[in-house]
């Protein structure tokens, strides 16, 4: 039995963005090795808004629903989505399905969390993944 802990990476630019999608790509591989983590497979949507259905974005879901990952890991929460209840019920798939949801610039995501007041969480969690990246 392995131990290992497998991670999904979601990768998204809304305007096609080579250089920003390699820059999420180096902070999320580099992050996952850091903690130790397998990487099993990576998504992405470059291109994509965060409001419209995504091809890497129903990929990533179905790899999810199928067990192949312990972890979905993204540079912040505006990458899984700009729509507040898309990100409540994508993190309510992933709880179901046994994944956290694990943001570089934000930490772990629980559907509790986005409950309370989901539009403030989102806010504050986009403006601390924003201000992060302004310190870099």
């Amino acid at each position: 039995m392995s131990n290992e802990t497998i991670a999904l990476i979601y990768l998204r630019s809304a305007v096609h963005d080579e250089a920003a999608v390699a820059e999420q790509r180096r902070i999320c591989t580099g992050h996952a090795a850091a903690q130790g983590w397998t990487i099993g497979e990576i998504f992405v949507d470059n291109g994509a808004s965060g409001m419209t259905n995504k091809d890497g974005f129903r990929a990533l879901c179905e790899a999810v629903s199928a067990g192949r990952a312990d972890i979905v890991l993204a540079q912040d929460l505006g990458r899984i989505s700009r729509d507040i209840d898309a990100c409540v019920e994508f993190v309510r798939m992933c709880e179901t399905c046994g994944v956290c949801v694990i943001c570089v610039h934000g930490g772990t995501i629980r559907a509790e969390t986005l409950q309370p007041d989901p539009r403030s969480v989102h806010s504050a969690l986009t403006k601390r993944g924003i201000a992060a990246r302004a310190r870099r």
